[in-house]
Parts: C-alpha cells; structure tokens; sequence
C-alpha cells in the first residue's frame, strides 16, 4: 500500500511539473 501512495504522489508531481512547462512554452512562444 505504502509504495502504490508513492507511485501517485510521484505521479501527480509529474503531471503538475510537464503542466508547468506547457504554461512556461506557451507564455515563451506568446512573448
């Protein structure tokens, strides 16, 4: 149990940090 929470809170950093640098590129390209 304890390594499936670990998986997901790893996952969820990783979908917010791609989230992150798709915000970054678009401001990037719109600039």
């Amino acid at each position: 149990m304890m390594s499936v929470n670990k998986i997901s809170e790893t996952h969820i950093d990783l979908v917010k940090l791609s989230t992150t640098v798709r915000i970054t590129n678009y401001y990037d390209i719109k600039s």
